[in-house]
């Protein structure tokens, strides 16, 4: 027997290995396998679930590119009016990223947190559109009223939850639209009488706000259409403004809660209301008499009052 015919026969042998009896053929197969031949010899790797996750993270940084996006706008808007379409956008944001996310498999590690993001982003849509609803109703009236609302939402809290659950799994997953927590609300007051600007005095004439209403008012009167004195009235009390220089002025006041000296307005339920009749302070000298006028406001319910009023935008509100 030659060396030939041996390895023939070998290769024979080797050949009917993968065949059996009958007409049933074994099949095997591998698939999405990588071969690692590392120092440990030859290694199976199973990469479906490496290219699944890889998959996964960048749906999730895709799918949260608009959201972040109105978010940073709503952090960014400096006028009471911009924030309204703003925080349209932000609804619209969420609505796209729950379709987004909705048709997505995550992975099986992923998967509870995956629904949990879902209905958050749903959730936070439907309180964008309350808190916008807010804002138009003036229930919201400064800027970081309107961010302590976004981020104390239902939604916000469901999301941030969502979150760091996604980032606890296994493979650590992130969704990059975060709202931060706000903190605790406030509810800020000045001392009753305190000038928020006081300008030249010299006058005769005297102007009390009588606050009868329910909720504080701070009070402008101007001239020219400038603030020569602010002053803050507590519900249910009066503050004068004395030696007041002769001139024609117009009164303008704001009622709520929560004065925001930054913002220069109150943030919560808030009013803004620009007196119709002008405030007229006359010094006249004749007859061995010295005459001035003295002026009191009362400040009702409602907008009510002593003195016809009409609402203004609480960015019209004269401050400075």
């Amino acid at each position: 027997m030659t060396p030939r015919t041996l390895l023939t026969r070998r290769r024979r042998s080797r050949s009917v290995v993968v065949s059996t009896a009958g007409t049933f053929t074994l099949t095997l197969a591998l698939t999405s396998c990588a071969v690692d031949s590392g120092p440990g010899g030859l290694k199976l790797t199973d990469v479906s679930r490496e290219s699944s996750a890889q998959s996964y993270a960048r749906a999730l940084t895709s799918s949260a590119t608009s959201l972040t996006t109105a978010l940073a706008a709503i952090e960014g808007a400096t006028r009471y009016t911009d924030v309204s379409q703003r925080l349209s956008a932000a609804r619209r944001a969420a609505d796209q990223a729950k379709t987004s996310l909705n048709l997505i498999t995550p992975p099986r590690e992923a998967a509870g947190a995956h629904s949990r993001l879902v209905l958050a982003l749903f959730q936070f849509s439907r309180d964008m559109a309350a808190t916008d609803r807010a804002v138009q109703d003036q229930r919201l009236c400064t800027m970081p009223a309107v961010r302590y609302q976004v981020g104390s939402s239902d939604g916000a809290r469901r999301l941030r939850e969502a979150v760091a659950q996604l980032r606890a799994a296994q493979g650590g997953y992130s969704f990059p639209a975060t709202i931060a927590d706000p903190g605790e609300l406030t509810e800020r007051r000045e001392p009753n009488g305190r000038f928020l600007k006081s300008g030249r005095r010299g006058g005769r004439g005297n102007l009390t706000i009588d606050n009868n209403g329910d909720r504080d008012a701070v009070v402008s009167l101007t001239r020219n259409d400038k603030a020569v004195f602010v002053v803050y009235v507590r519900s249910k009390s009066k503050a004068t403004i004395r030696q007041v220089p002769d001139g024609t002025y117009t009164l303008f006041y704001t009622t709520g809660v929560d004065w925001d000296s930054g913002a220069k307005r109150f943030s919560r339920d808030c009013a803004t209301r620009e007196n119709l009749s002008d405030t007229v302070f006359e010094t006249t000298v004749g007859g061995g008499f010295i005459r001035w006028r003295n002026w009191t406001y009362i400040i009702a319910p409602d907008g009510g009052g002593n003195s016809p009023s009409a609402p203004v935008e609480p960015d019209d509100f004269p401050a400075d």
